[in-house]
């Protein structure tokens, strides 16, 4: 199998090839919908940032607004800024296929919709993205995790690598993932954007076969920028031969 025990260095110009995502063609996780959270402040922003994921080799784009306490968006809301923005490509002849999820923060609040039976967005084929706090683990994280189970869903664990609480510990991903969780690694902690100890992690679960996705996690430019001139080789390589499963989501 492919070698993937090596650690991410600091971020070099563009040693691989181009488009990097050409092979993983689904982004799963990206806040480009305009206006919503932290991402794409306005619709320009976003059309732009559509450009340039497409330029990185993606097919097909899933948008993943934050839906939290501080982002406490709803279904609504967050189709009205999709169908925005498909208006908008279309009338600037950008053709590609983009849809609407969301990224839930696991708290009290998610937990009463699960309770509730509300409708939550998914990525498809029953798939949630989910994320933590980068504070400390959520006190009812598996007893959410068991709710997801118990009404169908499948959830995604957004970035584990990036939750330093779990301190680079295999056994409690491996918990997680006995619980029904998919780990999905961010592309950009891979060489490094987030710092050493998230790269390490992120490819400490790489080479223990624990990560089933991959997303941008787009936000603004600076994430393209690293994207499109800081991919190493070592990156490239599992970006074209690792098993990521991003395109059950087509």
């Amino acid at each position: 199998m492919f070698d993937f025990l090596f650690s991410p260095k600091a971020p070099k110009e563009t040693m691989g090839t181009y488009p990097p995502f050409e092979a993983v063609k689904v982004d799963m996780h990206a806040h480009f919908l305009p206006n919503v959270d932290d991402g794409a402040p306005d619709l320009t922003a976003s059309v732009a940032l559509v450009r340039e994921m497409m330029d990185l080799g993606f097919q097909k784009l899933i948008a993943t607004p934050h839906i939290s306490d501080l982002y406490p968006n709803d279904t609504t809301k967050l189709s009205n800024a999709l169908e925005l923005l498909r208006q908008q490509l279309k009338k600037e002849s950008v053709n590609v296929d983009i849809s609407g999820a969301a990224e839930y923060m696991i708290n009290d609040v998610f937990e009463q919709k699960l309770l509730a039976d509300e409708s939550l967005l998914t990525l498809s084929n029953r798939y949630i993205l989910v994320e933590l706090s980068h504070l400390s683990e959520p006190t009812n994280l598996y007893r959410v995790l068991n709710l997801l189970k118990e009404k169908g869903y499948l959830p995604v664990l957004a970035h584990p690598e990036r939750y330093r609480y779990y301190n680079n510990n295999m056994m409690q991903f491996q918990k997680l993932i006995n619980h029904g969780c998919h780990l999905q690694v961010n592309a950009l902690s891979l060489d490094g954007y987030y710092g050493r100890i998230v790269g390490d992690c992120a490819w400490a679960l790489l080479n223990n076969y624990m990560i089933e996705f991959i997303g941008s996690d787009v936000h603004h430019q600076r994430h393209i920028s690293m994207l499109k001139h800081h991919i190493s080789p070592k990156t490239q390589h599992i970006l074209n031969n690792y098993a990521f499963q991003n395109r059950q989501l087509v």
